[in-house]
């Protein structure tokens, strides 16, 4: 895999088009599907001064994951924190369930105790 198939498999992890890509580095449209043998030392610095989670030697070798290993743990946490969001509302949702259910219970309660009363008022009058 060449270092220009490496870049287009970066950019579709990072889920933005080669134009965005293209503008964050400050080059022009279409220089990625262009690059034939290599990139600029400016070039380089400006992709990795954006793009810090890109392993360098990944990128220009092949070797190693595509992400620096810290890169990883800050996905880790992003995911973690969407969960722990994702959590929050959920007890968020039962908190208000449960008030629903303790006001229809004492609805209910209410119901019964006005029947009762007047049971007890019924057998009292007789």
């Amino acid at each position: 895999m060449s270092v220009k198939e490496r870049i287009k498999e970066y950019i579709k992890f990072e889920g933005i088009t080669t134009v965005e890509f293209e503008k964050k580095i400050n080059v022009g449209n279409g220089y990625i599907n262009n690059i034939s043998k290599g990139i600029g030392d400016d070039k380089i610095k400006m992709i990795l001064e954006n793009y810090p989670n890109l392993n360098f030697d990944w990128l220009f070798t092949g070797r190693g994951e595509m992400l620096r290993n810290s890169s990883k743990m800050d996905w880790e946490c992003k995911v973690c924190a969407e969960k722990d969001k994702r959590i929050e509302d959920l007890k968020s949702h039962i908190s208000v369930l449960q008030k629903l259910i303790a006001t229809t219970e004492c609805s209910v309660v209410g119901d019964n105790l006005g029947f009762i009363n007047q049971s007890i008022k019924n057998e009292v009058i007789k």
